[in-house]
């Protein structure tokens, strides 16, 4: 018999509490689960980031829209990847980045 725990686990996150629920979660760590995820996109996901890249540099694919479900992370991270890429400078990437966590985190 398969027994599922639910658990409430609440991180607080640039001043704000975040509410999870999750299912037999343990011993969670919900930072290393971040860094771990952002880890994977940066180096595992390399091949989807490539063909990305090929895609926008024909003429003929932009201008492009690029989103995805909840739009902060893999949507945040791609977007920055060709900020960086085409040369905004990082600080300027950066800030963008934080602005649009920021207020997804108030949404």
């Amino acid at each position: 018999m398969n027994v599922l725990f639910v658990k409430q686990v609440s991180i607080k996150f640039l001043s704000r509490n975040i509410t999870f629920l999750v299912y037999n979660s343990g011993n969670l760590n919900f930072e290393q689960m971040m860094k771990d995820m952002y880890h994977h996109m940066a180096f595992g996901s390399q091949d989807k980031i490539r063909e990305i890249i090929f895609l926008l540099s024909d003429a003929g694919n932009v201008p492009a829209l690029i989103h995805c479900t909840g739009g902060k992370d893999r949507t945040g991270f791609v977007t920055a990847i060709i900020q960086l890429f085409l040369g905004v400078h990082y600080e300027s990437v950066m800030m963008d980045c934080l602005k649009s966590l920021k207020q997804n985190l108030i949404d």
